[in-house]
């Protein structure tokens, strides 16, 4: 059997492979899509999940809010005491320390063993009704007091020049605020100088009211 003049059967393999290939493009594309969509409805799901926990907290703080309301108004209409906790309780404990033994551990400061000065306090001349006082006895009261020294300092600093590029060398102590020497050979302090900087920036307001 011959085929006929009109039948070109690479042209049809050529054409069947073109639609194969673009049924392939279309398949993957419908694939992409499917996904796609199938990734969306996995997000709309979970937002559906929130969502509903979401309503059951605001139906529980809803409740909540309107037990607190009801209690409120009930308790306006029993005219209750104002700042009134709620139910008090059936044996309440008296308020403030209980007396004599049942007072509890005591606790303070213990006494120094040395004393830096020993300062008199005598009683006044007189009452303030004008009466002579008569001493009966004498109680201490102890005071921990922290007093800064004002010190001064010398630094004898060795002053040198180097051997290989003459350049001009000189010491420096960590406790040195400062290397000018001559006029500005006076100075402040480390702590002298912080102590102002607390004064200046952190006290200018309170020393200002005062």
């Amino acid at each position: 059997m011959a085929w006929p003049k009109t039948f070109h059967p690479a042209g049809l393999i050529e054409k069947l492979k073109q639609k194969i290939a673009w049924l392939q493009q279309q398949w993957r594309s419908t694939r992409r899509e499917i996904e796609r969509l199938r990734q969306e409805n996995e997000q709309l799901r979970e937002e559906r999940e929130r969502l509903r926990q979401e309503r059951e907290r605001l139906r529980q703080e809803n409740e909540r809010l309107k037990r607190q309301l009801e209690e409120a108004q009930r308790a306006s209409k029993r005219q209750a005491a104002p700042f009134s906790r709620g139910r008090q309780k059936a044996d309440p404990k008296p308020p403030g320390r209980r007396p004599g033994a049942a007072y509890g551990q005591r606790s303070g400061k213990a006494i120094p063993k040395h004393v830096d000065e020993v300062i008199p306090v005598p009683l006044p001349a007189r009452c303030s009704c004008g009466g002579r006082v008569k001493v009966e006895k004498v109680e201490a009261q102890y005071q921990h007091e922290v007093v800064r020294k004002t010190i001064w300092r010398r630094f004898d600093i060795a002053i040198g020049r180097c051997r290989v590029c003459r350049r001009r060398v000189q010491g420096r102590d960590p406790r040195q605020t400062s290397d000018a020497l001559g006029a500005a050979a006076v100075q402040l302090g480390p702590e002298a100088l912080a102590l102002a900087v607390r004064m200046n920036k952190g006290l200018a307001c309170i020393i200002h009211k005062m």
